[in-house]
């Protein structure tokens, strides 16, 4: 299993490769998620009970916590890199 899973990691960059030779970067990202977008779309209308429950009155304060973490990710200086760290 990891020898396959190994192989279509490796394969993939090749595929990049060979595809930005035909279409543009943006294409290309465009198209690797929507691909995948429409295969889960579709896993999730055949399987409605996969679907995760969120209530309605929750809704609104989950789009919110999104909207927040999109607009101010957190900062943790442990995951900047030693140059990128800020001198005392």
């Amino acid at each position: 299993m990891l020898l396959l899973l190994s192989a279509l990691w490796g394969i993939a960059f090749v595929a990049i490769k060979e595809a930005l030779r035909e279409l543009s970067p943006v294409t290309l990202t465009l198209l690797r998620f929507a691909i995948p977008s429409a295969c889960l779309l579709v896993l999730v209308a055949a399987w409605p009970d996969a679907r995760p429950r969120l209530a309605r009155r929750r809704l609104g304060r989950a789009a919110g916590l999104a909207q927040q973490e999109r607009a101010a990710p957190p900062s943790n200086q442990e995951t900047l890199t030693p140059m990128a760290r800020p001198t005392p």
